[in-house]
Formats: structure tokens, C-alpha cells, sequence
């Protein structure tokens, strides 16, 4: 089997995921490479399979990303799927899981023309201070916090679809949890903490990662319904090969998600056994066919 290991034409140092996957799988007698996304001289059509590991710049140049995935998910078998990746690339699919149960942070959608009146609803909302960011971004770029009189100047900047919600404290007090699903089962957890005078968890900002042997109940309660949630409402129809649910309290303290990823999401493998990235890998090739 000649597998892809999809990344993105950048500095890839800190990309322990894909070299521990790639391992596995030569580890298996597979033939592995890492293409760029980007790169018009690749033939995606000689990969047996190809998961999307490390595309990072997809959010900076959206249509193009999109033009590949089409034409990629023709070429090979894509994980993961097409349909699934065009779905998850804008935040407003959290508007469908929300409206299929999932308890979402409390969201503001605005647009740059209408920055006003989304200044308006944040204000009769009293947040003291709310977090402004894209609804196309990653790894928390381009996210601002600001007091609530500055929300519509922050969405002007944005100049795009924008999403505003509370400030939570909980980001610096507890950190999120995020469930890392294959095929629809549980593989394992992560606790993700910022570091101290922050409220970022990932780890380009100084975020700590530690594994959860025994996530509450209530954690995985969420985390189903939320997948169930994602095939009920998008196009895919089914569990996907890959997913992270990561989950905040919110300022009534319910657990909420707060992200679903389902493009090219942090696995965290690097930071649990080698069995699950072993396990990971017989999965790729599984989907090879």
C-alpha cells in the first residue's frame, strides 16, 4: 500500500504526528510519503490513500484548499472525506450541532457590515469581554479579546464572517478536554492547560498536554452526542475515519463543545502509548481498500 501523508509547504519541525504515523505504517511494509498539499506536480492518483495530516495554511487560502480537496478525493481515497472537510472548514457548522442538541459555547455571528448591531446583542448578552475571531481561521491566529465596546471594531478588522463569545474564565482555570475518536470509538484524552497568564491551549502558545485514562461521564456524553450530532446534520452520513471533540465550560458552567475537528486536527498521538498510533496506522491502510 503507498500512502500520503499530506502536509503543507511550510516549517514542519514540531510535526511529531506525521513522522510517528509514517513509522507505523512503513513499520507495516507500507510505502509512505509526505506531498504538499499545494504542490501541482504531485499525482495523487498513485496514492492508494491519503489522510490530511498537516495541510496549516488551508485557512489562508480557503478556495484554493477547497479546489484540492475536490480533486484529491477523486484521485485517492481522501481522509478525510470531501464532503466532510467542506463542511468543518467555516465554525457555522457549530449553528447545525446546536440545533441538533449540542450544547455550543453561546455564539454571536456577524458580518463586517452588520458590526454594529452584533456590538448591540453582546452588550444586552453583558459580556465584559468577548473573543472575536473568523469563522474560516486555526491554531487560535487571529483571534482577538477585547472589552465589549471594541466588538465591532474587531469584526471591521476581521473584514469576514466573524464569531463572538464570552471570554470564559474556565479556559485559564481548567483548560479544555479534547476526545480523540476513530471510527466513532473513543481512542483516548487529552487535558489541555495554557500556560500561566493565558487562556490558549494550544501548543504553539505554550499549552500543556496530559493524558486522561478516565474522562468524567459527563465528557463522553458530550463527545457522542456531538458525533452523532455531526452525522445527523452534515453530508458525510457516517463516523469518519478521524475526529477530535474538544470541550469548554462555559460561564453557567455546562460543558460545551467548542470545536469539532474533522479536517486535520492534532490526534495527540505523541502524547499517549504507541499502541494508538499503531492503531491509527492499520486504520489508514484499512481505508486504502
Amino acid at each position: 500500500m503507498r500512502a500520503a501523508i499530506v502536509t503543507y509547504d511550510g516549517d514542519r519541525s514540531s510535526d511529531r504526528q506525521s513522522r510517528l504515523v509514517g513509522a507505523a505504517l512503513e513499520g507495516l511494509g507500507h510505502e509512505v510519503e509526505t506531498p504538499v498539499w499545494s504542490d501541482p506536480g504531485v499525482d495523487w492518483t498513485s496514492y492508494d490513500v491519503a489522510w490530511i495530516s498537516s495541510t496549516w495554511d488551508y485557512f489562508n487560502r480557503v478556495d484554493e484548499f477547497r479546489d484540492w480537496v475536490a480533486r484529491a478525493g477523486v484521485a485517492t481515497r481522501l481522509h478525510n472525506a470531501r464532503i466532510l472537510v467542506d463542511w468543518n472548514i467555516d465554525k457555522r457548522y457549530l449553528r447545525e450541532l446546536g440545533s441538533e442538541g449540542v450544547p455550543i459555547v453561546q455564539t454571536v455571528w456577524a458580518m463586517p457590515e452588520l458590526a454594529g448591531q452584533a456590538q448591540e446583542t453582546v452588550g444586552d448578552l453583558s459580556w465584559e469581554k468577548a473573543v472575536v475571531k473568523p469563522t474560516i481561521d486555526g491554531g487560535a491566529f487571529n483571534l482577538e479579546v477585547v472589552e465589549q465596546g471594541e466588538v465591532a471594531a474587531a469584526v471591521e478588522r476581521i473584514g469576514a464572517p466573524a464569531m463572538i463569545q464570552p471570554f470564559l474564565p474556565s479556559l485559564a482555570d481548567e483548560g479544555e478536554l479534547s476526545l480523540i475518536y476513530f471510527r466513532g470509538e473513543l481512542s483516548h484524552a487529552v487535558h489541555k492547560s495554557p500556560k500561566a497568564g493565558d487562556f490558549r491551549v494550544q501548543e504553539h502558545w505554550g499549552g500543556v498536554f496530559t493524558p486522561i485514562d478516565d474522562p468524567p461521564r459527563e465528557a463522553l456524553h458530550a463527545g457522542a452526542k456531538t458525533l452523532d450530532a455531526m452525522v445527523s446534520c452534515s453530508p458525510i452520513g457516517e463516523m469518519p475515519l478521524y475526529a477530535r471533540v474538544d470541550l469548554v465550560r462555559d460561564l453557567e458552567g455546562t460543558l460545551c463543545t467548542i470545536e469539532l475537528e474533522v479536517i486535520e486536527p492534532s490526534l495527540y498521538l505523541e502524547h499517549v502509548g504507541p499502541e494508538k498510533t499503531e492503531n491509527f496506522a492499520r486504520l489508514l491502510a484499512d481505508a486504502a481498500g
